[in-house]
């Protein structure tokens, strides 16, 4: 019932909520190339999610290039995310701990953003699942078949976001850790070559892309500060739905990182066992936290934030779990339903069918577009309208979808930071989005007069008219 609820919330929104800046991209630059380019990254860039361009390329196929089809891909794996979070948390938790487990893997607004869109974070985050449930089935059967299923599953979640080749070479690492500690009976040697098969065709895939990547200087999108500052804070911003910093997220994040430090140490003392599923977790998500914190060190590769940083949300959540499991009695299920309940209060308080928080500026651009051309066709004429950068994909997109007949875009393609003189309306983004460069305090419709139609303060997107005031300022 709770997976149901939760599916019918994705599904809703991956039809309501309007069209991404990065949705545009993927789908007008890559899904159209042949599948070497998209497989080899030709062209190059960190948006070309493999395995996602190639799903929504396959949907293409039938004929229909709606949005809800490039998005269909994200919205089906949302049901292999609910499928293994069951079957993990019904299987191997305690009923109290496991309904509450799968609560906490359903209850985080940015984590549910990306099985709505046309990206590869939700597919990531659902193979990232499949591939832990592998793991356990070995640690529990030691079978030989669900090494390759533990390892492949791991590896396509690579495919579908490169951040995963962390969480990737963190499983192969334990997987034949465990094959070679536990004995003949988990066949180490078989094992083993599993994975080096697994893994040849892995890096036969990988490596061009990362390599161009690492060469055209694509790999930017990332923090340089520290594991804490950049990829903790940025989650924890993100998971309580808001771009903004403020107290309460590091209040959050440190009483969320002091009860899963106590409660893996109180674990401890109940549960001493060398091998078990909670080691299983705890050692994967310590072995990411050392891979990505060595890359940056060893391989100036920056620190992975916000939605790059979002496979950790449920290697958290499982690590928390799995080790409140250990001395599950009365007072555990107090904590763990205040845990549920917070966790509960954030979700249903930022719950919404319009907007992505990454691309919180693309929420209204369809609502704009309608609006401005309703005027047009009220006035018989073509309105022209420029605005700030961000918006340019997300306008290009429904202007080109919907074939609105009164509306005219002016923006400068050659020179994207330009103001057209005879524009009739600009829309302003009032935030600036330092990671890729734009700057909302240096643009050139600040120092003009001009009359605000609209605004939208909580996506910080504003409606000017009235520029033609200042045409001989803006020329100059």
């Amino acid at each position: 019932m709770i997976g149901c609820i939760a599916f019918c919330y994705v599904l809703i929104r991956s039809i309501t909520v309007g069209i991404t800046y990065d949705e545009v991209w993927t789908i007008n630059e890559f899904v159209s190339q042949n599948i070497l380019n998209i497989i080899n990254y030709t062209p190059c860039d960190a948006n070309n999610h493999i395995l996602n361009t190639l799903l929504i390329k396959l949907f293409f196929l039938f004929g229909n290039h709606s949005l809800f089809i490039a998005r269909l891909p994200n919205v089906l794996s949302f049901i292999l995310y609910l499928y293994y979070g069951h079957k993990i948390t019904a299987q191997y938790l305690s009923p109290i701990t496991g309904i509450a487990c799968f609560l906490l893997l359903l209850l985080n607004p940015f984590l549910l953003d990306f099985f709505s869109i046309a990206r590869g974070y939700g597919l990531s985050l659902a193979f990232l699942l499949t591939s832990i449930y592998f793991a356990f089935k070995f640690d529990r059967e030691a079978r030989v078949s669900h090494v390759w299923r533990t390892i492949g599953f791991g590896a396509i979640a690579v495919l579908c976001n490169f951040s995963l080749l962390n969480y990737w070479i963190a499983l192969v690492i334990l997987i034949n850790s465990i094959a070679l500690l536990r004995g003949e009976k988990y066949n180490f040697k078989k094992s083993l070559l599993s994975t080096i098969g697994i893994a040849i065709v892995l890096f036969a895939i990988v490596y061009e892309p990362i390599r161009k990547l690492k060469v055209t200087g694509n790999l930017y999108y990332g923090g340089n500060t520290g594991f804490y500052s950049d990829t903790l804070e940025s989650l924890t911003k993100y998971s309580l739905y808001t771009t903004e910093s403020n107290s309460l997220i590091y209040y959050s994040l440190n009483i969320f990182l002091l009860v899963l430090i106590l409660t893996i140490l109180i674990s401890f003392f109940f549960n001493r066992t060398l091998y078990s599923l909670k080691n299983i977790v705890l050692s994967v998500t310590t072995l990411c936290i050392l891979s990505v914190v060595l890359q940056h060190h060893l391989l100036d590769t920056p620190y992975l934030i916000d939605r790059t940083a979002l496979f950790f949300y449920p290697l958290f959540i499982l690590s928390l779990c799995f080790s409140l499991n250990d001395f599950y009695h009365k007072s555990t299920s107090i904590i763990i339903s205040l845990i549920v309940m917070v966790f509960g209060i954030n979700f249903f308080s930022k719950a919404n069918l319009y907007k992505i928080t990454t691309w919180y500026f693309d929420s209204h651009s369809e609502e704009i577009l309608n609006l401005l051309n309703k005027k047009g066709a009220e006035q018989e004429r073509k309105i022209k309208i420029d605005f700030s950068w961000p918006f340019q994909s997300s306008f290009g997109y429904y202007v080109r979808q919907n074939n609105y007949p009164y509306i005219e875009i002016v923006k400068n393609k050659q020179d994207r930071e330009d103001l057209n003189a005879n524009a009739d309306y600009y829309i302003y983004l009032t935030k600036s989005l330092e990671k890729v460069g734009y700057d909302a305090n240096a643009q050139k419709i600040l120092p003009l007069i001009k009359d605000t139609v609209l605004q939208y303060k909580d996506e910080k997107t504003m409606l000017f008219t009235g520029m033609h005031m200042n045409r001989t300022n803006i020329e100059e």
